[in-house]
């Protein structure tokens, strides 16, 4: 009997341990987009960032091996990683109707901001204070990001968004005046700012941003169990509380 007892237990250890460590058997296969300074591409094909050095900083404290990091327009990559073929995909905030195929973990990564840009000619005549100084104008926003409910609910209901691929193809929408305002993260903005030399042209409303964005990355639920994701939050709070999160943070804004 006794010999029996020892040999489920262990088959049972061993069919947890299997489910814990089913993304990273052979590495976790990570995606990302083009989104500085959260991940973005060095000229040597190298993918940095915010987000990026977070994530890699905690598996390896983990002792995840990572197999893969590409980086993909942030709508194929939702696809990849429903479909299975990614483990993590970042940067995301929390978004319910994904629940059926990611887990989000209890902590986020970092904080953003959504705030609309202006041309700076029009920095007196465009504010945003509601949504009624919205009204009438057209909006850009990227396809497939996720906004808040409420401001989806009203451009949905005014007919006011022009759709694009990306954040910078926002801010080049801007500058042509097919839109009046670009709703950004902030940090990713002022970066695309900064590195296309338009200092001067566009001019954020940074006093009343839409909404303070929690960003996460997702993990893909058939491939990484819910011990995982939990391990992955033990050891984020952990460095959370540490200066090198802040190093990590500060050294990537410009």
């Amino acid at each position: 009997m006794r010999v029996f007892l020892l040999l489920v237990c262990s088959i049972c250890f061993s069919l947890w341990l299997t489910t814990l460590c089913l993304a990273d058997e052979q590495g976790l296969r990570l995606g990302t987009d083009e989104w500085p300074p959260y991940e973005y591409s060095t000229p040597n094909g190298e993918i940095t960032g915010i987000a990026t050095d977070l994530l890699k900083e905690v598996f390896s404290r983990m002792d995840a091996p990572v197999a893969s990091l590409e980086s993909f327009p942030w709508a194929r990559g939702l696809k990849q990683i429903e479909a299975g073929r990614l483990d993590v995909l970042f940067s995301a905030n929390y978004d319910e109707t994904r629940l059926r195929y990611v887990r989000y973990p209890k902590g986020d990564l970092v904080l953003s901001q959504w705030v609309f840009f202006v041309r700076s000619e029009d920095r007196e005549r465009l504010t945003f204070n509601s949504f009624d100084d919205l009204k009438d104008h057209r909006i850009g926003v990227v396809r497939d990001y996720s906004y808040t409910p409420e401001f989806s609910d009203f451009i949905e209901k005014n007919k006011s968004a022009v759709v694009v691929s990306s954040d910078r193809a926002n801010l080049e929408l801007l500058l042509r005046g097919r839109v009046d305002y670009a709703l950004c993260d902030y940090l990713n903005c002022l970066q695309l700012v900064n590195q296309d030399r338009l200092e001067g042209q566009i001019f954020p409303l940074d006093d009343k941003p839409l909404a303070n964005i929690y960003l996460y990355p997702m993990f893909n639920r058939s491939t990484v169990s819910q011990e995982f994701v939990d391990r992955f939050d033990e050891v984020l709070l952990g460095l959370k509380r540490e200066a090198r999160y802040w190093d990590i943070i500060n050294r990537h804004i410009k």
